[in-house]
């Protein structure tokens, strides 16, 4: 409950003030698990595509957040509440990768930016391949999603959100069959290649 009401009160928020548009609903799944994956330029990425994916299909986003997050206890209860759950930056952290395949296998959406972490100017980096790992061996859809004006709206520099308009583009879904680390780079490759594919979009 309170999850819906967060992301119903974003998408007003967004809505009113920022001229939220969403393109592509029809690329996110009305039911099963899959895979979003997202360019990352600010703190407003997972709040902005949380509440585009439950417009789009009542689908609640969980998502992986750098483990300093929930060092405040207070925060932490805040995001994990908000479908949340720790993992280890720049390690191979096989806890958030088993929670990751729980939650898939249960039949959840994950929300994953490859980059890893924010871009500082809005570029898109490159991906790192743990979303292959999960794409070959998990074999559900990856959604490519692209969100527009969230550098300009908070920024990694930003000290003050400013009034942007604010968007987000669902790309086609993509499968993955490979087994194999040798494959993952290909696979991540391609990935982050969809993405941009969605921000040179009119």
């Amino acid at each position: 409950m309170f999850y819906i009401a967060t992301v119903n009160f974003l998408f007003i928020i967004f809505k009113l003030f920022f001229r939220f548009k969403i393109e592509g609903a029809e690329n996110v799944p009305s039911q099963g698990a899959f895979i979003l994956a997202s360019n990352h330029s600010s703190y407003l990425d997972p709040p902005i595509l949380a509440a585009a994916c439950y417009r789009c299909g009542r689908r609640k986003l969980n998502f992986l957040a750098k483990e300093e997050l929930f060092y405040n206890k207070w925060f932490s209860l805040l995001i994990r509440n908000l479908r949340a759950f720790p993992v280890k930056r720049g390690k191979g952290d096989i806890g958030a990768i088993k929670e990751s395949i729980r939650k898939i296998r249960n039949g959840e959406p994950l929300l994953i930016f490859p980059e890893g972490e924010r871009s500082p100017d809005g570029s898109i980096k490159e991906g790192f391949p743990g979303i292959a790992l999960l794409a070959t061996k998990t074999k559900i859809p990856i959604i490519p999603a692209f969100i527009t004006g969230a550098e300009n709206t908070l920024s990694v520099k930003s000290k003050a959100v400013k009034f942007c308009k604010l968007g987000v583009r669902f790309g086609r879904p993509l499968l993955f069959y490979h087994q194999g680390p040798q494959g993952y780079s290909e696979i991540t490759d391609k990935i982050m290649s969809a993405i941009k594919d969605l921000a040179g979009n009119p």
